[in-house]
């Protein structure tokens, strides 16, 4: 098998469901370290580290530390908030 006919599936259209990937490429939801203590909001960093994933061809991008129900579900003071509106405008 030649390099190149390797990893050819990879780079063809996957799906999960009903749902269309561009590739099979996929990152992972593992922590970043960008987030800033007691914020929830995502910054300006993180977003451009996402929007590059996503230009550089990433068929599934996963965010990492979501919290769903802050404080109960906390995942310390560094995870992105979903839990109010407010916080949904920057994802």
């Amino acid at each position: 098998m030649s390099e190149n006919s390797r990893f050819k599936k990879l780079l063809e259209p996957g799906f999960i469901g009903k749902v269309r990937t561009r590739n099979r490429i996929v990152k992972n939801g593992t922590g970043l370290g960008l987030q800033e203590p007691d914020h929830g909001f995502i910054t300006e960093r993180q977003r451009a580290f996402y929007d590059v994933l996503a230009q550089g061809g990433a068929g599934l991008i996963s965010m990492s530390s979501l919290n769903i129900d802050f404080p109960l579900s906390s995942v310390g003071s560094r995870g992105y908030r979903i839990d109010d509106e407010k916080y949904l405008p920057g994802l």
